[in-house]
């Protein structure tokens, strides 16, 4: 009896460390969030609620002089367009709503391993709300991927021996086999969601009618106070920029609807945002390599009902505009012409019939 009961607990010991093992030589073959290497014998998968595990390993696995930062206002910029428009090799490390702390981490992820020629930033100006060292994840899901940022092999197995890893990998096989064109194993259209609209889902309809629900129910997103906002602008962006001057900063104020303004009016947050734009600017204008434009008082888009899909999400075309106005340094501002967008905004916003 006793060497019976030995054997099943040695038996159930072995079966379990054989599991572990085979779990991790297949994460660490699959490798499914590119911490080792570029794929070469699947498409990677790329779901937007993997971006936080995901665009770590893209910048230790990837060659670029180039990274595209933003949140979801900025997920549809390909990164082939910036490549070709700025001549360069970029990679895109977007995330939906992402908190400066989050960016601060991907810039600190990229400049401990090389230098960076350049960083267009699509600033949404909720990214910087909240305490400078807001982890927006962590605060939405309690956890966070701090194992895969660093260089530290010790606590890869977090990463190796995690079930939630090989679920992944049989998600990306599931898709390379069923749906090979998927646009989710486009790498030129990660963290995309364009591709999952159509031109119906842009209209002044749904415009106003996304402008009644935050009406009736607020905004979750509502910024406090100004001192927050400039805490966290200017740790985790002016400070890279003062720390970092061989790389040059373009910064893109990414264009709202005139309705989204109107909800911050509503909410009697309108004018510490027009502060904050114009401390943006101030700052900004301090630092050689960085150049701030601003699409937000641009009537083109500001005053357009039918390339919004909600409030404050163009169509994907935009994009591609807005890149190549940066490069033709079209809406290079500074802290006066902020002050006379501010100005236009705030006028447009109080001529707005919304009954």
């Amino acid at each position: 009896m006793i060497k019976t009961a030995k054997f099943w607990v040695w038996g159930s010991l072995s079966a379990v460390l054989l599991i572990i093992i085979l779990v991790g030589v297949c994460n660490y073959i699959f490798d499914p969030f590119q911490q080792y290497r570029t794929p070469t014998f699947y498409k990677p998968l790329y779901l937007q609620n993997y971006s936080r595990y995901i665009t770590p390993g893209l910048i230790k696995t990837r060659n670029f002089e180039t990274a595209i930062l933003g949140t979801s206002t900025s997920q549809n910029i390909k990164a082939s367009d910036v490549n070709k428009i700025f001549n360069t090799s970029s990679i895109k490390l977007t995330l939906s709503g992402g908190s400066g702390a989050e960016f601060s981490l991907l810039l600190s992820t990229i400049l401990n391993r090389q230098k960076l020629k350049r960083v267009i930033w699509g600033i949404d100006l909720f990214t910087f709300r909240g305490k400078p060292n807001r982890l927006r994840f962590l605060e939405k899901t309690g956890d966070f991927p701090f194992y895969l940022f660093d260089n530290n092999i010790l606590n890869d197995w977090e990463y190796i021996l995690n079930l939630s890893t090989l679920f992944y990998s049989i998600k990306t096989i599931k898709e390379n086999i069923l749906k090979p064109n998927s646009p989710f194993l486009n790498y030129d259209k990660i963290w995309s969601w364009a591709h999952q609209l159509d031109d119906k889902s842009y209209s002044k309809t749904k415009l106003r009618k996304n402008y009644q629900f935050f009406k009736n129910n607020g905004d979750s997103k509502s910024v406090k106070d100004i001192e927050n906002l400039k805490k966290s602008v200017s740790t985790n962006l002016f400070q890279f920029a003062s720390n970092h001057p061989e790389t040059e900063f373009i910064i893109i104020l990414q264009p709202y609807s005139i309705y989204w303004w109107k909800i911050q009016e509503d909410i009697k947050k309108i004018e510490t945002l027009f502060k904050f734009r114009e401390f943006i600017a101030q700052e900004s204008w301090k630092l050689n390599n960085i150049e701030l434009f601003d699409f937000q008082a641009d009537p083109e888009y500001l005053l357009s009902t039918e390339i919004f899909k909600d409030i404050g999400h163009f169509k994907e075309q935009i994009n591609l505009e807005l890149l190549n106005k940066t490069f033709n340094k079209s809406l290079l501002a500074n802290i006066n012409k902020v002050k006379e967008n501010n100005n236009f905004i705030r006028n447009e916003v109080r001529k707005l019939q919304t009954n």
